[in-house]
């Protein structure tokens, strides 16, 4: 049989479309076309046009189901015969001018061949053509198996082929058994996956927990950081209370330095100038009192040497010579008015020289104490600081 035109009335994309097939002496055929181009189309509507189109196309996305319509003339023998074919359920076969023709008015074009062997045979898609080749090589059908063992030349291809499969049962199979060695290994990474999902943390959380710690040590800093100012203050105070009682000394000595007002220091030696200066002064005191009562007779200038032997042989001190010398010299008062002003004189003096002693003596013992309270403070505030 020869196909020498195929129309595509409604069919696919197509509508009202020829394919002409013309004869020729090579008469053999090659329809090419980039891809959508509709090339599977014509290969699926000259099955469907043979051996009639089935309840639901996949060709129906343009014109619906119950109009799809396909025709062509074949040639067999020298005997040319036209008809359509659509998806009438009552007669799908008809003549060009609309009648109908009866289901096996083609059949003398077929011959025997039905539509699984004509596809097998003559309708080889890229899928058809991977599903021959794996037949070929598993021999799954008889024709995949006759070519095997005739290219192979194994004869008894029928019993390892079982053998296999047999094997292969005991590995696996749709039912779920527990002797099957591929149920054995699914359970036991099923337990594996579930041991190790126990034993894994998502992310979300491993992330939570994370971010709590890094707080956590963030206050943990903050809190250290609180701890050693906490603590310094603490050292602080610590050393001020020790130092508080020499703080307080130090003001009260400083405090009665600033009532001395501007004092001079002393020289260490001061206490020997002083002496000396007092001595002088009682010298030069003896000697005004002399010249005073120069003329007071010799009685009274023989008493004051005696009063002044018996005091520096006595060791009293200055004042008391000058009182002795004062009441020597104004013993005889009525004698001359000389004598009796000398003695007025001296008690004047005698009173002036014990006031200046104190003052003096007053000032140096308040300056004395102040600089050795100083100094003490001074000595003890570095060691407190220091503890």
């Amino acid at each position: 049989m020869r196909i020498g035109k195929l129309e595509l009335i409604r069919y696919g994309k197509f509508t009202d479309h020829a394919v002409e097939f013309p004869a020729a002496e090579h008469d053999f055929h090659f329809v090419v076309g980039p891809n959508k181009a509709g090339k599977s189309t014509v290969r699926n509507a000259i099955s469907e046009l043979l051996f009639g189109m089935p309840h639901s196309s996949p060709l129906a996305f343009v014109h619906p189901q119950s109009d799809l319509w396909l025709g062509a003339s074949v040639e067999k023998d020298g005997e040319r015969f036209a008809f359509h074919r659509t998806k009438n359920r009552k007669s799908s076969l008809s003549a060009p001018n609309g009648d109908s023709l009866p289901a096996d008015a083609f059949a003398p074009f077929l011959g025997a061949a039905d539509k699984s062997f004509f596809e097998q045979m003559y309708c080889l898609d890229h899928t058809a053509l991977i599903r021959g080749g794996q037949s070929i090589l598993d021999a799954s059908s008889d024709v995949g198996q006759v070519l095997f063992q005739s290219a192979a030349g194994i004869a008894s291809l029928g019993d390892v082929r079982q053998r296999l499969a047999d094997e292969a049962d005991r590995l696996w199979a749709k039912r779920k058994s527990g002797d099957r060695a591929y149920y054995i290994g699914l359970k036991q990474y099923d337990d594996a996956t579930a041991e190790l999902k126990t034993a894994s943390v998502r992310t979300a959380q491993w992330r939570r927990a994370h971010g709590a710690v890094e707080e956590v040590e963030e206050r943990s800093r903050e809190q250290d950081a609180r701890r050693a100012e906490l603590e310094a203050r603490r050292g602080k105070l610590e050393r001020l209370r020790h130092v508080a009682p020499y703080l307080n000394v130090w003001r009260e000595k400083a405090a009665e330095l600033r009532e001395l007002g501007d004092v001079v220091d002393l020289p260490a030696n001061a206490d020997v100038t002083l002496q000396d200066a007092l001595t002088r002064l009682a010298s030069a005191q003896r000697a005004l009192d002399l010249h005073a009562c120069g003329e007071g007779g010799t009685v009274a200038v023989g008493r004051e040497r005696g009063s002044d032997r018996s005091c520096d042989a006595g060791g009293a001190d200055a004042h008391s010579c000058a009182r002795s010398r004062a009441a020597a010299v104004g013993e005889p008062r009525g004698r001359d008015r000389a004598a009796r002003t000398g003695s007025r004189r001296a008690p004047a003096a005698d009173r002036a020289g014990r006031r200046a002693t104190r003052l003096a003596a007053g000032r140096s013992g308040r300056a004395s104490r102040a600089a050795r309270g100083a100094r003490a403070a001074d000595r003890h505030e570095p060691d407190a600081r220091t503890r």
